[in-house]
């Protein structure tokens, strides 16, 4: 709350059964303090609130298009992308969704894992472009060489304004990216970075 008491954020979660991580169900902050920090300051306490009660993992949703909640979620706080749902939740009305898809990434922090940024390797090693910005989402290269160490997806980097200025682009970009995001995660590939302005880095698993 600020001075006056007013509530800025809010944050729900729930448990499955016995040992199952905390699933953070939804958290939001009033728009006039995003970027003050709040978001992360509320992450931070869920977690020691997790940790006082001997809980070593949470896990939660996230629209993988909004970019500032990716790069929070992967390379502020390691959090890992376990899998992607298309359609989530099926067809959304409100504002913010209504026609775009409800697709989500799944992402499970493990509490007590030490984590530190790493630097990014996708400009060093060979990588291929899975989906690309180039105004309107180009076709999607589904076909990714044997060997190659690096594909990548990109998303726009402002999602919720191309929502509201054409979101006939922005459905095309959800398309784009499910397709992406589906065809490598099957073939064994994981999310193991993000780079700036929109950038997912993806490794193959060994298998």
């Amino acid at each position: 709350a600020r001075g006056g008491g007013d509530v800025v954020g809010a944050s729900v979660g729930f448990f499955g059964p016995p040992g199952a991580p905390l699933h953070s169900h939804i958290t939001g902050i009033r728009g006039e303090v995003v970027g003050r920090g709040i978001g992360a300051a509320m992450k931070m306490h869920q977690r020691a609130w997790a940790l006082d009660r001997g809980v070593d993992a949470i896990t939660w949703t996230f629209d993988p298009l909004v970019a500032r909640n990716a790069f929070f979620n992967i390379a502020r706080i390691g959090a890992v992308a376990s899998a992607y749902h298309p359609e989530h939740y099926g067809p959304m009305t409100d504002g913010l969704n209504a026609g775009q898809g409800s697709d989500r990434m799944l992402m499970r922090w493990d509490l007590r894992r030490v984590w530190a940024p790493t630097a990014s390797t996708a400009q060093n090693s060979r990588h291929v472009v899975v989906a690309n910005v180039s105004g309107d989402p180009g076709p999607v290269n589904t076909d990714v060489p044997d060997g190659c160490c690096i594909a990548t997806v990109e998303v726009p980097t402002d999602v919720e304004g191309l929502r509201r200025t054409d979101p006939h682009s922005a459905i095309r970009w959800r398309q784009a990216t499910r397709d992406a995001f589906t065809s490598l995660l099957a073939d064994h590939w994981r999310v193991t970075g993000i780079e700036r302005p929109a950038r997912y880095i993806l490794t193959k698993e060994h298998q």
